[in-house]
């Protein structure tokens, strides 16, 4: 028999699926908020990552510019060190190779090992070679590994002109190979080229990660044509070929695409980005793969998972600790890329920072430079104030004379007015004397050291340095011969930087002939010679101009005479001298395209000669000294 359920009952059952309804729509909105909440985080995630991945690419390529910034700096510096810049003055000098040349290149070479020994990282040489070469090719010095191949690719260097080192790029189907060079300058032409080869293997050791991790993410070094540049080593390339070829969307906007495994496994996605390193044509490749960026599980799994936890509750609920075990750690990695990318910050302040105090650090030595030049300038003006005063004297004492004989006549009655009018035009023309003087000093003190040349006679510059000085010389018993040519001595520079070379040389000349003085007796006749002739060169050619000034005092050692032109190296007491003379000299003569040499016997003196390209041409007319 069947029984009719009681109302109560019924409106019960009724309402059962309503609120099994109720309970699932609950449930699945719970659900589903938890998987949105989920999705978010897992997007932000990847966001995050993404940063991550593009914060260490921008580290890397920050590394890698100021790397081959001081690589630029080390072999300008070699480029412009002493022991370069002495080979190529010695053989333009005519020096051969048996007498000298071969040890400039034997010091060379040592300054050259001496770069391959100390610049390392974590003791990986940075240099693999480093070689001195002609402009035609020729290796003259070649630094680094016994039967190394050659580092000089000639045909690929810059025009012969002053300027940054350039990078050249190359592969030789073995390993690729990263070099730089940069010409050789002396006397305004390129006379050679310093070219030093990189260790790729160094590179990808320490800024390229570990072969071992090339697995899942790495970076690697391509050229502007997008080809690998692979060290001899070439495990620590990537292992797919796609990234060399990789088309140009997935370099810059971030895409992915497949690249195959040579393991035989499934193809995987992977993300390619390049990055222009600074200061150089050589591009920095960051790969990574997908899985590394989304993690393991795609986002049409989570939706796939919230359809199952929404029709399956155990399923969802397992899913769900799941999903949020899961969430703890893409939270935890979010906090340590954050940590990480505050470290980065933080390291390229301290990096800028160091660079602002380096370039400081130069300009105060570059002032300091230039303030002790100004001082020996000076020092050099205040040995001359003995003479310059008896020059002021001997006009001073003419004026106050006739001033005193026209007071006396007036006086008197006893002067004409022509006798007057005589008395100050000789007044005039003493004061006219002592202006010139005055002014000359004050324009030498000033244009000397600047970069203004005229066309000058080399004897009238000579006699203008010597008025400063014969005075001085003679009071202390020195005899100033002159063995000066007839003909005019035209040639183009500064008349003021020449008088500074020759008051340097009679000054030293001075303090060599004191120093004889005092051991040889009053026998000895202290005598500087100074001489001008005209060498010829080529017929047509108006010759060279020289200047020799030659004592018989002292003379130098050996050790002494390889160091003068050395800047701050002096034999005199510290407040005599700041050992910056000579050298400044032998600057100066070079920016005219001259040259200074010296020969010295110990005991018997000291011969400077200097050589000028003659001009054509007249010397223009002494300008009037005037303020």
């Amino acid at each position: 028999m069947h029984q009719t359920p009681e109302p109560g009952k019924r409106a019960a059952v009724r309402g059962m699926p309503w609120a099994l309804l109720a309970a699932g729509v609950i449930l699945a909105t719970l659900i589903g908020y938890l998987l949105y909440f989920n999705f978010r985080n897992h997007s932000a995630l990847v966001t995050s990552s993404l940063n991550g991945f593009h914060l260490d690419v921008e580290r890397q390529k920050a590394l890698l510019g100021y790397f081959f910034i001081e690589r630029k700096y080390d072999i300008r510096s070699l480029a412009a060190s002493q022991e370069v810049i002495a080979y190529y003055t010695n053989k333009g000098m005519g020096m051969s190779e048996t007498y000298g040349l071969k040890l400039n290149l034997f010091l060379v070479g040592g300054l050259m090992e001496r770069i391959l020994t100390e610049k390392v990282i974590e003791e990986d040489p940075v240099y693999r070679q480093i070689a001195l070469a002609e402009m035609d090719g020729k290796i003259l010095v070649n630094a680094g590994p016994a039967g190394g191949r050659s580092v000089i690719r000639h045909e690929k260097c810059p025009p012969s002109q002053p300027g940054e080192p350039a990078l050249h790029i190359s592969d030789t189907g073995a390993a690729g190979a990263i070099s730089i060079s940069m010409p050789v300058f002396h006397k305004n032409t390129a006379v050679g080229q310093i070219t030093a080869e990189l260790s790729l293997d160094t590179l990808y050791r320490h800024f390229m990660g570990d072969g071992a991790d090339a697995a899942a993410k790495g970076f690697a070094l391509t050229d502007a044509d997008g080809n690998l540049l692979c060290p001899e080593d070439r495990g620590r390339c990537p292992s797919f070929t796609e990234l060399a070829s990789a088309p140009p969307a997935a370099q810059t906007d971030g895409h992915y695409f497949p690249s195959g495994d040579p393991g035989g496994r499934t193809a995987e996605a992977v993300l390619v980005t390049q990055a222009a390193i600074p200061s150089c044509p050589l591009r920095l490749t960051a790969w990574v793969k997908k899985r590394e960026i989304h993690g393991a599980i795609a986002p049409w799994q989570i939706h796939l998972a919230g359809a199952s936890f929404t029709a399956v509750v155990l399923i969802g609920v397992g899913l769900l600790i799941r999903f949020s075990l899961k969430n703890s750690l893409l939270r935890a990695q979010y906090k340590a890329s954050s940590r990480q990318r505050r470290l980065l910050e933080r390291k390229n302040r301290q990096l800028s920072e160091e660079i602002h105090l380096r370039e400081a650090a130069e300009k105060k030595l570059e002032i300091q430079q230039s303030i002790r030049i100004r001082s020996d300038r000076l020092r050099s003006l205040g040995e001359m104030a003995a003479g310059i005063a008896h020059e002021l004297s001997q006009p001073l004492t003419g004026i106050r004379g006739l001033s005193e004989f026209i007071e006396y006549g007036i006086r008197n009655h006893s002067i004409t007015e022509q006798k007057i009018t005589e008395m100050a035009a000789r007044i005039m023309g003493q004061t006219d004397r002592m202006a010139h003087i005055i002014s000359h000093v004050r324009l030498f003190a000033r244009e000397a050291g600047s970069g203004n040349v005229s066309l000058i006679d080399l004897n009238m510059t000579v006699d203008s340095a010597l008025s400063l000085l014969s005075t001085q010389f003679h009071s202390h018993g020195l005899t100033i011969l002159r063995n000066m040519t007839g003909d005019a001595l035209v040639i183009q520079a500064n008349p003021y930087s020449l008088e500074e070379v020759v008051i340097n040389i009679m000054n030293n000349a001075r303090h060599a002939l004191e120093s004889k003085t005092e051991t040889a007796g009053k026998g000895f006749a202290p005598v500087i010679t100074i001489r001008t002739a005209r060498e010829e060169t080529a017929p047509g050619n108006p010759g060279r101009a020289v200047l020799e000034i030659s004592d018989n005092g002292t003379g130098m050692a050996p050790d002494t005479a390889e160091r003068i032109f050395d800047p701050f190296f002096t034999t005199k007491a510290p407040d005599k001298g700041t050992g910056l003379g000579l050298s400044i000299c032998r600057s100066i003569v070079a920016s005219f395209g001259g040259a200074i040499e010296f020969s010295t016997v110990p005991g018997c003196g000291t011969t400077f000669r200097i050589a000028l390209d003659c001009a054509s041409g007249e010397a223009e007319a002494p300008l009037p000294d005037s303020a």
